[in-house]
């Protein structure tokens, strides 16, 4: 089985699209042979942070000349070349894939199609413009996005549930998520991206250390424009500490009480870690990613031309007001994006036994359905209060634990037709484990459902105890937790403990 991902940075493109093809190339690497990538040769291409990682790439053929993007949503220049172009070099140099993955906003259906025709094989795009593509799978992890947004796609993983984060980040959201009130000279983060192609870290610096009493990081590696001015600048300071390479985003992140950067990539890093920001949008497609930061009550976002005027109390603002906004960042990503995308290409490969099987986030629009199992009779009779819940008490009950952000609630669907099946939940315990349960619809009894779905779950929380309480007289579901690979604790006790090295 052959995986390869279509993918470019460089000094206009950045290094966003190929950080997150790296995060899902690496939880998809245990179940996959073969998972390659293949990229243009250019100013900032970071073949080799790929390489690094330990992919094989396949480098493409440098164009006669350089296309100078004219504008940010020049987005046709960033592949240098036509499409065509491009499909003709890729198919000569990469041979045969059973797998096609696109994240490249210069590339859509024409592309797509053409690579299907010459390959038969599957396509997977990540993307966050709502554009046109042939694909059978489409992921956007743009906070608050809908499936419905890809009218007429086939399969769509939509919202920040799916951002695409290396897997230090969930094994640091669930620190984060006990990490007490901090307190003493404040850390400042201030992160661009790879390229920094605006010096938006020299810009913010200078307007920010005459006024804020912190200590400030700057990244930014040697690829980028300025990292000699950078450099120098930062060596000329005390309040200022300039890395260049960082091997851990994740453990960075969570010694920082605020950042500043674009709201690109990063910000699903920043949020899953519960760090506030002060978003600068640097290019037209980062718009709406601050827009609905700041509607989720998640960051500030200030104008790049008007950073005189407004960082510094914007700053201010989040350092009055860190918890909530903390608070806040913490609920839009947990960083197990990644995992949860590979188990779907791997069921789309038929890689796994949960192909028929996926779990999504419960919304107010599922509190009917739920009411309806829960009123079951099947399900009752083994209920810790075996008393048929009313509409309104459930209703309110169910609300209310919607907007627990340490907490998952999830819909077990099922089949192309993501027909609803059944519900599972993870409670979060005071000792960081998660308490399971777990209830299929009668429609849907004997049918593997619920192996397939705590199998799912125990892919997804390997760094977490999981453990789950069964009514001694429930002899399936005892026996379903036992299969599902929990030790039996106690009569009605079972866990499922972490794996270690998770």
């Amino acid at each position: 089985m052959k995986i390869v991902f279509r993918v470019d940075a460089s000094i206009w493109i950045g290094g966003g699209h190929v950080m997150r093809c790296l995060a899902l190339a690496q939880a998809l690497k245990p179940a996959i042979e073969s998972v390659k990538f293949a990229c243009l040769p250019q100013n900032g291409d970071l073949i080799q942070l790929i390489q690094s990682r330990g992919f094989q790439v396949c480098v493409l053929n440098t164009p006669a000349w350089i296309i100078t993007p004219e504008n940010d949503t020049d987005y046709a220049a960033w592949l240098q070349r036509s499409q065509e172009d491009d499909v003709a070099d890729f198919i000569k140099v990469v041979g045969h894939a059973d797998l096609v993955v696109t994240d490249h906003y210069a590339i859509d259906a024409a592309w797509q199609k053409a690579i299907r025709q010459a390959f038969r094989c599957k396509i997977i795009v990540i993307d966050d413009l709502v554009r046109n593509h042939e694909a059978d799978l489409i992921v956007d992890q743009t906070l608050g996005r809908s499936r419905t947004a890809y009218d007429g796609a086939s399969r769509v993983l939509a919202g920040s549930h799916y951002a695409l984060l290396a897997g230090t980040f969930a094994r640091n959201h669930e620190i984060a998520l006990d990490s007490a009130a901090r307190s003493g000279r404040p850390k400042v983060l201030v992160y661009f991206g790879a390229i920094d192609a605006h010096n938006m870290c020299l810009r913010v610096l200078e307007v920010l250390t005459p006024i804020i009493d912190a200590a400030f990081t700057v990244v930014l590696g040697k690829a980028a424009l300025h990292y000699d001015v950078i450099r120098n600048w930062a060596l000329e300071r005390d309040d200022v500490e300039h890395l260049e390479f960082v091997n851990d985003m994740a453990e960075l992140i969570l010694k920082h009480d605020f950042a500043v950067g674009a709201p690109g990539t990063s910000s699903w890093e920043r949020a899953c870690l519960g760090l506030p920001s002060v978003v600068i949008p640097i290019a037209d497609n980062q718009a709406e990613n601050g827009r609905k930061l700041v509607a989720f009550d998640a960051a500030i976002s200030v104008d790049k031309g008007c950073l005189d005027a407004e960082l510094v109390s914007a700053v201010q603002k989040l350092m009055k007001n860190r918890v909530d906004y903390a608070a806040s960042n913490l609920a839009i990503c947990d960083g197990r994006g990644a995992v949860r995308v590979a188990i779907e290409i791997e069921s789309l490969l038929d890689q796994n036994d949960t192909a028929s099987v996926g779990l999504e986030r419960a919304t107010e629009a599922d509190i009917d359905y739920v009411h309806r199992l829960q009123s079951a009779p099947t399900t009752r009779k083994y209920a810790l209060n075996s008393e048929i819940p009313s509409w309104p008490r459930h209703k309110v009950w169910m609300t209310s634990k919607l907007k627990v952000t340490t907490d998952y609630f999830y819909i077990i669907r099922k089949g192309q037709g993501n027909t609803p099946c059944g519900v599972l939940r993870l409670d979060r315990r005071a000792d960081g484990g998660y308490t399971v349960s777990i209830y299929i619809d009668p429609d849907y009894y004997s049918q593997g459902i619920g192996r397939s779905a705590l199998a799912i779950i125990d892919r997804v929380f390997p760094d977490c105890d999981l453990y789950a309480f069964v009514m001694e007289a429930n002899v399936a579901s005892q026996k379903l937790f036992l299969k599902a690979g929990y030790e039996r604790m106690a009569k009605e006790y079972f866990i499922r403990k972490r794996k270690i090295g998770s």
